[in-house]
């Protein structure tokens, strides 16, 4: 019996990703993906194209977002699935998103230009179709000669570290996975690596949280142990995927759609928990 390969963590240009929804669906397929979730930041822009898409493709998308979210001054990501992208509740969380990476974006530019690297947020604008991103100053930055590559644009203007960064996150990490239920989805914390508190994961946890991102690029293997487990010992799903975005200049990325693949069942226990929220009312 072949194993079917599911990678539950994608972007497309609805967010930061290069491809469109259906480039991205026609890719992972070509990678033989069976499963994939689209998971733009911020915004379900794209579910309806990549659906539409995975028909013609013969995959399945499953309906996804990763929504920046805060607690003790620290952005954590929580990944939705199996959402319903017509909900009230997402449109209000993308209106609250757009108006918040807009505000951000204008407070780095600004910052940046203090410091001399002179870049124009309308520029940035006509560039970026979705959800403006950091990934999008990064790339600017770069055509502005002030860096080599989006990797130095990070490390010099836009990293945790550094004077430009500012968190996207506007809703804490509790109402976000509220927003992901009341949208009849199931909420995963994005790629914890090395960093997050495991007394943070308790209290999102205890706060309803469905599952952690076990199998991420970031996550080596001492990592996926010590999330599986803790997961398991939690009583909470687990997700992972690739955090796919883009194919670099160079023709190579670190991994494609699929690379990281997940156990099938993870996605039935997805599906049947967000069918019994759904079942009981969470909409």
């Amino acid at each position: 019996m072949n194993l079917r390969i599911v990678d539950l963590h994608t972007h497309s240009s609805a967010s930061d990703g290069d491809l469109s929804p259906r480039e991205l669906v026609s890719l992972a397929a070509a990678r033989n993906v069976d499963v994939m979730a689209l998971t733009d930041h911020d915004t379900v822009a794209g579910v309806a194209e990549a659906s539409a898409a995975a028909k013609d493709f013969g995959i399945r998308v499953v309906p996804g977002i990763e929504i920046s979210a805060v607690h003790s001054e620290t952005e954590y990501h929580v990944l939705g699935y199996f959402v319903d992208t017509s909900a009230v509740v997402l449109s209000e969380v993308q209106q609250m998103m757009s108006a918040r990476r807009d505000q951000r974006l204008m407070d780095i530019v600004d910052r940046l230009c203090h410091a001399g690297v002179h870049v124009d947020a309308d520029d940035i604008r006509r560039h970026v179709p979705g959800m403006v991103t950091r990934s999008h100053i990064a790339d600017l930055i770069v055509r502005e000669g002030y860096a080599a590559t989006r990797s130095q644009a990070f490390e010099r203007y836009l990293g945790m570290s550094t004077f430009g960064y500012e968190p996207a996150g506007v809703l804490s990490v509790e109402a976000t996975i509220g927003a992901v239920h009341q949208a009849g989805g199931c909420a995963s914390l994005a790629h914890p690596g090395e960093w997050t508190p495991e007394r943070d994961i308790r209290e999102f946890a205890a706060s309803g949280l469905d599952a952690i991102e076990v199998i991420h690029p970031a996550h080596d293997e001492r990592l996926r142990l010590y999330y599986g487990q803790l997961a398991d010992s939690l009583g909470l799903l687990k997700t992972g995927g690739t955090d796919f975005h883009r194919i670099e200049a160079n023709g190579k990325e670190d991994v494609y759609p699929g690379d990281e693949s997940v156990d099938a069942a993870w996605v039935d226990r997805l599906e049947h928990a967000a069918s019994r929220r759904r079942g009981i009312g969470h909409r």
